[in-house]
């Protein structure tokens, strides 16, 4: 009974490791792009008055070359920002899962 009660706690548990990780990759995703598609949202509006642009950025001869290249660097400084956190915690959880699967076998050979 010991044994299927542990066997049925090890599928819930890589149950609810795959959920985090979706999770995780679509709370990503949406960090990501909202700021970009707010931006994006922002700079596809009409900004003219007598057809003289309102924005400085508009005005520039390359002015969407330099938001293009902005949002690409924020998404690529993003991204790498977010690759490594979820190394960094994907390590400590495992860490954390090792230290509980060692207590839990010294409790077992200690008899308790």
């Amino acid at each position: 009974a010991k044994e299927a009660e542990r066997i049925e706690q090890v599928k819930q548990n890589r149950h609810a490791q795959k959920l985090n990780d979706i999770l995780f990759v679509l709370t990503t995703a949406t960090a990501l792009f909202a700021p970009v598609q707010f931006l994006a949202g922002v700079y596809g509006m009409n900004f003219a008055i007598d057809g003289d642009p309102t924005i400085p950025e508009l005005k520039l001869e390359y002015g969407y070359l330099y938001f293009w290249a902005i949002v690409i660097i924020y998404i690529f400084g993003s991204g790498t920002l977010a690759v490594r956190l979820f190394r960094k915690l994907r390590i400590q959880q495992e860490a954390a899962h090792l230290l509980r699967n060692r207590q839990n076998t010294f409790s077992t050979l200690a008899g308790e």
